[in-house]
């Protein structure tokens, strides 16, 4: 069995349990069960700015939240309160609805890419362009534990109990214990780098996208290429609710849905002019929103056809998020 194969089945069988699976995965780029209340959508961008839209988009509040571009936003488990990261090298805790921060983290030694609550919400773990994962004590905002993570940016990271999944620049996903010990890696070899992943609760399955526009699956039953390629650096990934379609988002500006039994491409989508830069979507999957490089967050319904275009501004809209009014 090749090696990349067999770390695959090691990571699909370390997520199995369904409570832990759907936890992961959510933090992964897919819907989570667990916010099937979700009201708002959340984006953030190189503007500095955090907004709060209904999802017909009209603008709820606003805030000036850090002193650089936004990379991440991620709701805590309750819904009550939610974390950001960028470039000013910070971690910022916010309550919702009323967006007032309560916590600064930090610095790092890096920007801020990426960010994952524990499924208790007590913990956080950051990963940032310094290669390293930190774990953070979300209540006194102290650090507990440095990862040596990758041998470039960081990317994306998820907890799921005591596990701790990092995706690095570097092409490779590690899977880390709660401590900081690595267990196994898969190397998913993208020329250029990894660049995007996503995960598929139904199908028990990782998907990655990289800077040579590739598209992978990584599973249990078995690992491979897409049915055909973005076409360009694969810039978002996104798994809708229903475990059915997989969304990618090139720096080319198109979005195409996938279908994820056969990871073959059912449609195509000339969206963000500059590039797709993030995908999320409503709980019942009838509406995706994607945020583009143009500052301009593109609605798509389920079929691919635009839906509307809510204005968010004139800088890129690096991070959409769905969440629910605790």
């Amino acid at each position: 069995m090749p090696k990349s194969f067999s770390a695959a089945a090691r990571l699909a069988r370390a997520l199995a349990p369904t409570t832990l699976l759907t936890l992961a995965l959510g933090t992964m780029g897919v819907f989570m069960p667990l916010r099937a209340a979700a009201d708002t959508v959340i984006s953030a961008g190189a503007d500095k700015m955090i907004t709060i839209w209904q999802p017909d988009g009209t603008k709820v509040k606003s805030s000036d939240a850090q002193g650089g571009a936004i990379n991440v936003v991620v709701i805590s488990p309750d819904g009550k309160s939610m974390a950001s990261g960028g470039a000013d090298k910070l971690i910022k805790i916010w309550s919702l609805p009323d967006l007032t921060c309560t916590k600064t983290l930090g610095p790092l030694d890096g920007a801020v890419n990426t960010l994952s609550y524990t499924p208790d919400g007590a913990k956080l773990i950051s990963g940032d362009t310094d290669k390293k994962g930190i774990v953070w004590n979300v209540a006194d905002g102290k650090k507990l534990t440095t990862i040596p993570a990758h041998d470039g940016p960081v990317i994306k990271v998820l907890a799921v109990q005591d596990i701790i999944v990092t995706a690095g620049g570097d092409g490779k996903v590690k899977i880390w214990s709660s401590d900081g010990d690595m267990q196994f890696e898969i190397p998913t070899e993208h020329a250029g780098g990894l660049t995007a992943v996503s995960g598929n609760i139904a199908q028990q399955c990782v998907y990655t996208g990289g800077a040579d526009g590739k598209l992978k699956y990584w599973s249990q039953a078995g690992t491979g290429d897409f049915d055909g390629q973005q076409g360009s650096k694969v810039t978002a990934l996104y798994t809708m609710p229903d475990g059915k379609t997989i969304v990618s988002g090139g720096a080319d500006g198109k979005i195409k849905f996938w279908d994820a039994d056969e990871h073959k491409l059912k449609t195509a989508v000339d969206g963000c002019p500059g590039g797709v830069l993030s995908i999320v979507s409503s709980p019942d999957g009838k509406l995706i929103f994607c945020g583009g490089a143009d500052g301009k967050i593109l609605v798509l319904n389920p079929d691919g056809t635009k839906a509307k275009t809510i204005d968010a501004g004139t800088s890129p809209v690096l991070v959409i998020v769905w969440a629910k009014a605790p």
